[in-house]
This record gives C-alpha cells, sequence and structure tokens, in this order.
C-alpha cells in the first residue's frame, strides 16, 4: 500500500493530504478555497514600506496602523476586510481631495485615545472601522492643529528670572479664632 504524499497549504502551512488539497495552478496547494481566497487577498495588496525616493510611505503607515488596531480588537490579520476599506478609503479621498493617509490614521488614532471611542462598536462599525473616519476627521485636524500651536507656544515661551517677595500678613487668622472644620 502507497503512502499518500502531504503537500503544505500555501496559506496557513498545514500539512494536507495531495488528493484532499484544493489546487490552483501547477505545485500550488491550499486547505480549501477559503485559504485559497484569503491568499489572493494577501498578494493583491502590499504597498512598499517606502517610497522611490527614500520616504516613508504614509498608505503602509496608515495601513499598518489599521490592521494593528484589528489585530488588537481580536481579529485574525487575514480576516481584516481590506477590499471593503480600501474602497472606503479611496471614496473618502475622491469626495475630499485634501484627505491624506496620515491623516486618516490621526483620526483613527485620536478616536481611540483622545475620545476614547470603541472603534468597533456594532452601531458605527458596520464592517471597517473607516466609516468612522468621515464624521470625524476634521474634528482630529482641529484638534491636532491646537496640539501643534500649544506645543510651539511651550517651545517660544520665555521664562523671566526675577526674585518675587511675598509679604503675608496673619492679622486676619487671628481675629477669626472661632472658625474651624467642625
Amino acid at each position: 500500500m502507497a503512502k499518500e504524499q502531504m503537500v503544505k497549504c500555501r496559506f496557513c502551512k498545514k500539512e494536507i493530504l495531495k488528493s484532499k488539497a484544493y489546487q490552483n495552478g501547477l505545485k500550488t496547494y491550499y486547505c480549501n478555497k477559503e485559504c485559497y481566497e484569503h491568499q489572493q487577498n494577501k498578494d493583491k495588496y502590499k504597498p512598499t514600506k517606502v517610497k522611490i525616493d527614500g520616504s516613508n510611505n504614509p498608505r503602509r503607515k496608515m495601513t499598518d496602523y489599521i490592521m494593528e488596531l484589528y489585530v488588537n480588537a481580536g481579529y485574525d490579520k487575514h480576516d481584516i476586510p481590506w477590499e471593503l476599506i480600501t474602497s472606503q478609503i479611496k471614496n473618502f479621498k475622491d469626495r475630499d481631495k485634501t484627505v491624506t493617509d496620515g491623516g486618516i490614521q490621526y483620526t483613527l488614532w485620536y478616536l481611540l485615545e483622545i475620545e476614547g471611542k470603541n472603534l468597533f462598536n456594532e452601531e458605527e462599525f458596520n464592517g471597517s472601522i473607516i466609516n468612522l473616519v468621515p464624521t470625524n476627521y476634521i474634528k482630529a485636524k482641529q484638534y491636532c492643529e491646537e496640539m501643534i500651536k500649544l506645543k510651539k507656544e511651550i517651545e517660544d515661551f520665555q521664562f523671566e528670572d526675577k526674585v518675587v517677595t511675598i509679604h503675608k500678613s496673619f492679622d486676619n487668622i487671628k481675629k477669626r479664632k472661632d472658625l474651624t472644620f467642625d
């Protein structure tokens, strides 16, 4: 009796029987169609970490932050609805040309850290945390501008080294001996 050959799923790396594997193309095996589709989605969108000029790619930074939010909320990184998220970002940026990837990331940070919102609240979540961005983008931008202004004012503040003498009189205390905390 011949031993059946084992193959590895390209997506989850589990060993499976070759006869039971979902095959796509030559020598490309998956546990099932779901693993195949996850791999296709994974391969489809992979922005680079740096641009051609060597600067950081803000889109990659934003998507990494979104993935971190989903993973921290208990999602598997392969179950994140990237098609929905990226289409919502594209639609939002098409409607308002001033929207940036960094602004979207900052808005999500603002909602989570400053306002203390649950980004995965079922009422507002509706499949993607990007649903919260359009309604809060301007508020987060104003907060950012205020913080930048405050930081600049603090940096520009000059302390004056002056000696100030304060004279305190105890005359009023002696007159009010009848006052107590009791």
